[in-house]
C-alpha cells in the first residue's frame, strides 16, 4: 500500500513537471521581443472651412488606432499590438515596438462630425458632415530609433441624410377667386396653402393681403395649392363653387428679403 502511494506521488509530481515544462515551451514560443521602438508621426488634415485656401488640421480630440500585425516579432503569434490615439493640433506622436528587420505600421483614422463653413454665398453658413478617410494608411520597413512622419486627409465628406437645405421666401399669393370683379384677388386671410415638391410638402396659413413666409428647399421646383370657393356666372347666373387653384412658382437658391407675388391661376372646379 505504501508503496502504491509512492508511485500514485511520483506520477503526479512527473505530471505537474510535465504540464509546467509545456507551458513554459508554449509561452517561450510565443515571447513577443518588443523591446525596441521607433517613432511615429501622423499629421491629419481636413476641409473643416471652404472659405480658406488649403486644409485645415483635424479637430482636437478626434481619435485613430495604430496597429502592427504580431507576426512581425514571432510568425507563429496572433493577433496585433495596437493602440488608440488622441490626435491634438493636427497630429499624433507615438512610441511603436519595431524590430530590426523592419515592421508595417497600419494607421486606421477613426471617422468624426464636424459643422463644415460653407463657400462665402452659400444658403448655409455651416452644414453638419461625416468625415472619412477611404484610403489604406502605413508605414513599412520602420526599424529602431527611426522617426516616420505619414499624412492622412479625410477624403471622404458627406452630409446626413436627414439633412434639407432651405432658403427663406416672402409670397403673396393671389388667384382668380371672384370671376364677377377684374383682376385677382389675394387667397383669403386665414386659409391654408401648400407648398410642395416630389419630395417635400408644407401647409401654412395665409396673413393679411395675401401673405405668406415660408423655408422651402433649395434648387427644386416649388408648387403651391389652395382649394377654396370661387365665385363666377355659370351662365345662369352668379354661383360659388370649390376650385383647386395650383401653379409652380419656380426653384430658389438664396433668401430672399422682399416679398414676391405669385399667381395661382384661375383654378379648375373641384366638387
Amino acid at each position: 500500500m505504501k508503496r502504491t502511494q509512492q508511485l500514485l506521488a511520483l506520477l503526479v509530481a512527473s505530471f505537474v513537471m510535465f504540464s509546467s515544462c509545456s507551458k513554459k515551451v508554449e509561452t517561450s514560443a510565443l515571447t513577443l521581443d518588443q523591446t525596441k521602438s521607433a517613432t511615429l508621426v501622423v499629421h491629419f488634415y481636413a476641409e473643416l472651412d471652404q472659405t480658406i485656401n488649403g486644409l485645415e488640421k483635424a479637430p482636437d480630440g478626434t481619435k485613430a488606432i495604430i496597429r502592427i500585425d504580431n507576426s512581425e516579432f514571432n510568425p507563429v503569434a496572433n493577433g496585433f499590438w495596437s493602440k488608440l490615439v488622441t490626435i491634438q493640433d493636427g497630429k499624433i506622436e507615438q512610441k511603436i515596438p519595431v524590430t530590426d528587420q523592419g515592421v508595417t505600421v497600419e494607421i486606421f483614422p477613426v471617422e468624426f462630425t464636424y459643422e463644415q463653413v460653407q463657400p462665402y454665398g452659400s444658403v448655409s453658413e455651416k452644414i453638419n458632415k461625416t468625415y472619412r478617410f477611404s484610403g489604406n494608411a502605413a508605414e513599412n520597413g520602420v526599424k529602431p530609433n527611426e522617426i516616420r512622419t505619414h499624412e492622412i486627409n479625410y477624403d471622404f465628406i458627406t452630409s446626413f441624410d436627414d439633412f434639407v437645405e432651405t432658403v427663406n421666401q416672402k409670397f403673396e399669393l393671389r388667384a382668380d377667386i371672384d370671376a364677377t370683379n377684374p383682376g385677382l384677388e389675394y387667397i383669403p386671410n386665414g386659409s391654408s396653402v401648400t407648398f410642395f415638391t416630389d419630395e417635400w410638402s408644407k401647409t401654412v396659413t395665409v396673413g393679411a393681403a395675401g401673405r405668406v413666409d415660408i423655408s422651402v428647399p433649395t434648387n427644386v421646383n416649388i408648387s403651391a395649392l389652395y382649394i377654396g370657393p370661387k365665385t363666377y356666372n355659370d351662365g345662369s347666373g352668379v354661383v360659388t363653387k370649390t376650385f383647386r387653384f395650383e401653379a409652380m412658382i419656380g426653384a430658389y437658391n438664396m433668401s430672399m428679403p422682399m416679398v414676391q407675388q405669385v399667381s395661382l391661376g384661375n383654378g379648375i372646379i373641384w366638387e
